[in-house]
């Protein structure tokens, strides 16, 4: 795992999903330990709705919500408070 390496200073940087690379650190204990030097290139992220089933309504509800949750900031205040959190806060048992 690249983050064991970084953690372990086999290697000095490593690229991947910032919410990714956050929560395994974070289960880790390690959250800390790392420095975020930004983003370096925006994957748009995609969901996938089968052809078989009525979901255009839930799509369009999604995305509309989505998108006015990220214009009033709370989705990155979702994310933050997740990332503020004990784990025994988040509801995990370790």
């Amino acid at each position: 795992m690249v983050v064991k390496m970084l953690l372990n200073r086999r290697v000095e940087l490593i690229a991947g999903d910032t919410l990714g690379i956050r929560l395994i650190l974070r289960e880790m204990g390690r959250l800390e330990e790392v420095e975020d030097l930004g983003v370096l290139e925006s994957t748009p992220t995609y969901m996938v709705f089968s052809k078989q089933s009525d979901m255009a309504f839930l799509f369009e509800r999604f995305d509309r919500v989505l998108s006015e949750m990220k214009e009033d900031g709370s989705y990155q205040d979702m994310i933050d408070t997740f990332f503020s959190l004990t784990d025994s806060e988040r509801g995990k048992n370790n």
